[in-house]
This record gives C-alpha cells, structure tokens and sequence, in this order.
C-alpha cells in the first residue's frame, strides 16, 4: 500500500543534495569577499609586510590539510561498508577536500592577499 498522504521520503541523491548545500553556501560566500577588495590600494600604505603574506599562505595550507583530513577521515569510517557506501563516502570526501581547499584559498586572498 502506498501512503500518499504521509510525509515524502528523499532519494539519496536528494539527501546529497541537501547536505552539500551548506557547504555550496560558504563557498559562495568566501569566494564572493575579495570581489570587495580589488580596489587598488592608495600609496601611501606602502609596502605589505612579509608576515601578512606568510599567514596567507598559512591559511592556505590549514584548508589542505583540514580537506586531507576529511578525505581521510571519510575513507576510514568507510571500511568494512558495501562497495557503494565507500564510493559515496569517498567522492563526499574529495568534495570536502575541495571545498575546504577552495574556501582557505578565498579566505586568504580576501583577508590576506588582497588587503592594504
């Protein structure tokens, strides 16, 4: 019997969707913050110090290696799964590899590298 009048169940690509969709929303928003610091800076800033560069690079690096540890996070709790499940956790993995990868290069760039 089907039960048209209870709640909808989702598909597991719809349960993907749903949980990719925050991580879609901060990427977004990371790589929209150096749009607002493009403009050129006024001479008499001067010159960046080093220390600023470093710690953009800083930034860098904590997103991949946070993304590695997702990655590999992923692949352990997959162990001993149906070859399907450690498919699907793996390719979640690299998504959060990316993700994090992409957001600690737009952090940098919008705090960093771009400001005066």
């Amino acid at each position: 019997m089907d039960n048209t009048t209870g709640p909808a169940r989702l598909t597991a690509a719809d349960q993907v969707r749903k949980s990719i969709r925050p991580l879609v929303t901060l990427a977004t928003l990371a790589l929209s913050s150096p749009a607002l610091a493009t403009a050129q800076c006024p001479p008499e800033f001067g010159p960046k110090s080093p220390i600023v560069n470093a710690l953009g690079w800083g930034v860098i690096a904590i997103g991949l290696i946070l993304g590695t540890l997702l990655l590999r996070y992923a692949i352990k709790q997959s162990r001993g799964s149906s070859p399907l499940k450690r498919i699907t956790a793996m390719a979640l993995g690299l998504v959060a590899l990316g993700a994090t990868a992409i957001c600690g290069l737009a952090l940098a760039i919008g705090l960093f590298f771009l400001q005066c």
